[in-house]
Formats: C-alpha cells, sequence, structure tokens
C-alpha cells in the first residue's frame, strides 16, 4: 500500500480563536475572533493536532484553557498582537476554554 504524501507548498497561516463555554454538558461558543497569537510558544507548551480535511492544506487546531491563554498572547510592545488582547480582555469567566485553530490559506503570492 501507498501511503497518501501530503503536497508541499509555502503557504499563509491564520490563527482562529473560538472561546467556548461548557456548562452542564451543552458547548456555546461565546465569541470568535481571527487574530495574531504567539503561535510557537503555543506549540512549545503543547501539541497541535492536525485537523485537516484537505491534503493540500494544513489545519491544526488545541484547546487552551481560559487561564492560561493569556501566555500565548503577543507582548504589548508588538502591536498586531492587540487584537487578540483586546479580544480576549473582552471575554468574560464564563469562557471554559479557547480552541485555537491554525489554518492554512493560499494567499495568491
Amino acid at each position: 500500500m501507498f501511503a497518501k504524501k501530503r503536497i508541499v507548498k509555502l503557504m499563509a497561516f491564520e490563527t482562529n480563536l473560538v472561546a467556548v463555554r461548557w456548562l452542564k454538558g451543552d458547548y456555546d461558543v461565546v465569541s470568535s475572533i481571527t487574530a495574531m497569537i504567539d503561535i510557537d510558544a503555543l506549540k512549545s507548551k503543547q501539541q497541535l493536532v492536525d485537523v485537516s480535511a484537505d491534503l493540500s492544506y494544513s489545519d491544526n487546531a488545541t484547546v487552551v484553557s481560559f487561564g492560561d491563554f493569556p501566555k500565548f498572547l503577543l507582548p504589548e510592545s508588538v502591536s498586531w498582537g492587540s487584537t487578540a488582547r483586546e479580544w480576549y480582555a473582552s471575554l468574560s469567566e464564563e469562557v471554559s476554554f479557547i480552541l485555537v485553530h491554525e489554518s492554512e490559506w493560499e494567499s495568491g503570492l
């Protein structure tokens, strides 16, 4: 049997963040956003799982507790990190965890 091979291309990635509340067995999406975080710091602390539906694109995801998420925000000195910082600050403590989805997309470059 031959294994399927993933096509390797240089593509752009974006990070999608989904705040989820889990209460009495029910899940609710509280908020979601596409924003920059320190994805390398996250990858060094925990594994992102391949959730790709298409072999030509790479999608990876992990779950981070609400309390641990600030560890992966970019420093305030990094202006493009402000979107994620402001989003996180706006969330209420009813959020149970944050799904981090790193998705590859074709930028056309």
